[in-house]
């Protein structure tokens, strides 16, 4: 499943509201650990994209799922 939402999410890279549904969905459908990877990709292909504040936001809130 992780692998699946890499890949979409670099497909949707140019349509922010569905970028921005397929995270949510990860965290309904992924386990913490493909969560903290996610996130580490996230960070590698988007840091300073147009998705930064989003990103920043799922990663913000699966941090405080996890504690």
């Amino acid at each position: 499943m992780l692998e699946h939402q890499k890949l979409l999410l670099a497909n949707l890279q140019n349509f922010p509201e569905l970028f921005t549904k397929e995270l949510q969905k990860s965290l309904r459908w992924l386990t913490p650990e493909e969560l903290n990877e996610l996130k580490q990709w996230l960070v590698e292909n988007f840091e300073g994209s147009v998705h930064w504040d989003t990103i920043q936001k799922f990663c913000n809130y699966h941090d405080q799922m996890v504690m």
